[in-house]
């Protein structure tokens, strides 16, 4: 017997069986043990003796119908070079027709030969017996059918592994620790928190996290680092203005900044941003995006300023005030020596009348007051004697 190693199964003993005279023999392996998910061989020698033929369809692997004891046939061979094989359209074939290989009959020595149904993928309803089924064509004694019966026994992989000999592992991810699908690997129940496809291997896309990855990240993890694509937490912090262990809370009003640990300050006209404690605006007398420049800084500039200022306009308004005075009596004088100039012009103009009087020379003189108020009133000549 030929084993395959890349196949699972475990031959126990081999039988063989007899229908009618002596003639040629049929044999299989009479146990085979495969796991699911597994390819097995179901392995039928037979040999020719002189006189005997064999011919195409002559050689049928069967398979026991459930709960009878009955056999339907599944495939038929041909011996090499005299045609090909074939599934035939019972219940057995098509639930096997898609899983199985029909291998071509070869001859392995001396009038010995081989037809191998390979089937593929094996699954539980495969557990059952089988026949192989042989007519030998003997020129004297007529046809003869001999038999020989295999069981197959199907079994589980560990858990933990799945496929072909088991040799793949599952994931290690499905939910609630309950193994993967023994012969696909997939996990049927889904997979546990950050993990996602059907065999739950790969993790959650960047931004996400949770169950079947449909959670979507804060986005304010430190430095854009992305969260845990299991339970969704900024293990490295948050960024400023943000708390919590997912950072999807900002500072409550009047914080700001790591961890809302900086107090807005007191100078704002309402609140400040929670990330840089930039204020929207300053109470009077404060300036700056935090409103944190001090009011003595401004009266000190103010205080310089007026002590600048002041005395400019005080000096300013004192020019103006001599300035002005100097004018105002410039002007006066003016008008005056123009008053005064004008009388004497007038006077000049005008006949002057005389009038003789004659004064004794005399130490009692006698003075005539002269009324010089009127324009019009002539001048006297006083005559002193």
């Amino acid at each position: 017997m030929e084993f395959f190693p890349r196949y699972l199964f475990i031959l126990f003993s081999s039988t063989i069986f007899f229908e009618g005279g002596d003639s040629g023999t049929v044999q299989t392996s009479a146990y085979v043990t495969a796991t699911v998910g597994s390819s097995v061989d179901l392995t039928c020698t037979y040999t020719v003796d002189s006189g005997e033929s064999v011919y195409s369809g002559l050689i049928v692997w069967k398979a026991k119908t459930s709960g009878t004891p009955e056999y339907e046939n599944i495939a038929t061979f041909s011996p090499p070079g005299l045609g090909s094989n074939s599934f035939t359209t019972t219940e057995s074939a098509m639930n096997l027709k898609d899983r199985a290989e029909l291998l071509n009959v070869t001859s392995i020595g001396s009038n010995t030969y081989r037809a191998v149904m390979r089937v593929k993928e094996v699954q539980y309803l495969d557990e059952k017996e089988y026949q192989c089924s042989v007519t030998f064509i003997n020129t004297i004694t007529g046809p003869q059918t001999k038999t020989a019966v295999t069981s197959l026994t199907v079994q589980e992989c560990n858990n933990g592994t799945y496929g072909y000999n088991c040799v793949n592992n599952c994931s290690g991810h499905c939910l609630n620790n309950s193994p993967c699908n023994k012969q696909t690997g997939h996990c049927d129940g889904g997979c546990i928190p950050g993990y996602t496809d059907p065999y739950c291997s790969k993790k959650c896309s960047l931004g996400h996290f949770g169950v079947n990855c449909r959670e979507r990240c804060s986005g304010h993890c430190l430095n854009d680092k992305p969260c845990d694509h299991v339970s969704g937490i900024c293990a490295i912090g948050c960024q400023d203005g943000f708390i919590g262990k997912y950072c999807n809370k900002s500072c409550d009003a009047g914080t700001f900044g790591e961890n809302c640990a900086f107090q807005c300050s007191q100078n704002c006209n309402g609140t400040c941003g929670y990330i840089d404690g930039s204020c929207t605006a300053c109470k009077i007398g404060w300036k700056g995006y935090n409103c944190s420049e001090e009011p003595m800084m401004q009266n000190q500039n103010e205080s310089h300023l007026n002590s600048l200022v002041i005395p400019f306009i005080l000096s300013l308004v004192t020019n103006c005030v001599l300035i002005s005075g100097v004018c105002l009596l410039c002007r006066g004088i003016s008008t005056k020596k123009v008053s005064i100039s004008k009388d004497l012009w007038s006077c000049s103009k005008k006949s002057i009348n005389y009038t003789d009087t004659d004064v004794k020379a005399d130490e009692n003189s006698t003075y005539q007051e002269l009324d010089l108020t009127r324009e019009d009133r002539p001048y006297q000549n006083t005559t002193i004697r």
